[in-house]
């Protein structure tokens, strides 16, 4: 009895993640070698979201940074995330900057594949001075702007 036991474990099948299957790729009575697909399995808490940005945000964006991922299926529902990885290198035919983000999912609302527009969360800056256009004189060497500053003279 031990001996059938061992043999029925061997032929069980297990993932080392929970999740959820999707549809059969084998028939009943199929012969399986090694290495087979027989049904796809997502896991669905957490998902993760890989998206690029151009290179010149690379100073902008760190791991912990917040995200906020919108979806078709959802229309007008923000999901909220956190970058989780910055890929070291930057993709030479597109000059880009790949991110991976991680977002909770315990509804199991987004799923693997979807499309989705990132947003990513940038750190409030305090100390941006706002210039209306026609402040700014714009010529080929270069764009400036005058100050006038009144002193104190007494």
């Amino acid at each position: 009895m031990a001996a059938k036991q061992a043999l029925i474990h061997k032929k069980t099948i297990s993932a080392p993640f929970s999740g959820q299957l999707g549809i059969a790729d084998i028939n009943l009575g199929q012969y399986l070698s090694p290495g087979d697909a027989i049904v796809s399995l997502q896991a669905l808490d957490p998902v993760y979201v890989d998206y690029n940005l151009p290179e010149r945000h690379l100073a902008d964006v760190r791991v912990g940074q917040s995200v906020e991922v919108e979806v078709q299926a959802w229309p007008g529902r923000r999901f909220k995330g956190v970058i989780s990885a910055v890929n070291p290198g930057i993709d030479i035919g597109t000059r880009t900057l790949r991110l991976r983000a991680t977002l909770d999912n315990p509804d199991n609302l987004l799923r693997p594949g979807m499309f989705a527009e990132v947003s990513t969360v940038l750190p409030l800056r305090d100390n941006i001075l706002t210039l209306p256009r026609t402040a700014i004189t714009y010529n080929p060497y270069g764009e400036s702007v005058f100050v006038v500053q009144k002193r104190d003279t007494g």
